[in-house]
């Protein structure tokens, strides 16, 4: 097998496992490059709790600690990627210390505050109801249903995701929306301009699970000097599974392209 030029460390999102990034994976092996990724706690076939994470900075220096067993990575440019709850565990990687890093890469993450789900950890914490503002949201409110296109408006990956029994769907466990929550303050103890590394924020302007507003405004301002933003119109929630993926491709690799000076992606 041929070497790698560079390689991707991909955090998955909530309710996750990384055998649902075939399709990334093909992509970006063809561009040249190598991904290494594993299921976080609780998700697909790792131990814990079933979606449970409690600690997002123990699950960014866990998601690190791939690299510790990942082939190429001390002999190839490195770039952080994270989807969704994946690019919180990125991001925070990324300030946490010293990475062999060129790039981050952000796609469908929620940075920053997040009002309404504050809103329900403080009602369901002294055992109130649902706040009426998070009614309907499938990360929220346990009463919601999950409709698979939500997520993209590509039926073949909707009608996949249905079947996949390794995928967790439902609304955020306590300790997780806890856990989630608690990163907002440790955001604003982020002094302004500390991330160092290249990003590039990808966002679908049809999610309707995250919000990129709050969270362009958090990246921005922890990015040093080297921000792309891209908010793709119509796209939904998966955006390497959505109907214009190529477009959302194409600016991926040529982010990684940049960073890691390879001029042979394309």
């Amino acid at each position: 097998m041929a070497q790698p030029r560079w390689t991707v460390l991909l955090a998955h999102g909530f309710g996750d496992h990384t055998g649902g990034w075939g399709r990334y994976a093909e992509r970006l092996v063809a561009a040249g490059g190598a991904v290494v990724a594993c299921d976080h706690r609780g998700h697909g076939m790792s131990d814990g709790t079933r979606a449970v994470i409690g600690d997002f900075d123990v699950a960014a220096r866990e998601y690190l600690g791939v690299l510790d067993v990942a082939p190429f990575v001390d002999q190839v440019p490195l770039v952080l990627a994270g989807h969704s709850m994946g690019g919180l565990i990125a991001a925070r990687a990324a300030v946490l210390g010293s990475v062999p890093a060129c790039g981050l890469v952000l796609s469908a993450t929620q940075l920053g505050p997040w009002p309404i789900a504050e809103k329900v950890l403080e009602s369901i914490t002294r055992g109130g109801p649902i706040p009426d503002e998070a009614r309907g949201h499938v990360l929220l409110d346990p009463e919601a249903t999950f409709d698979p296109g939500i997520l993209s408006r590509d039926r073949t990956f909707v009608e996949g995701f249905a079947e996949d029994e390794l995928r967790y769907v439902g609304v955020f466990p306590k300790a997780t929306l806890r856990a989630w929550v608690a990163l907002r303050g440790r955001w604003d103890a982020v002094p302004d301009g500390a991330l160092e590394l290249p990003t590039l924020y990808l966002h679908g302007g049809a999610d309707s699970i995250l919000s990129h507003r709050a969270s362009v405004a958090t990246v921005a301002r922890l990015v040093r000097e080297d921000l792309e933003v891209r908010i793709f119109p119509g796209a939904r929630h998966s955006i390497y599974n959505e109907a214009n993926r190529d477009e959302v491709f194409d600016v991926l690799t040529a982010f990684i392209a940049r960073v890691t000076r390879d001029d042979r992606v394309g």
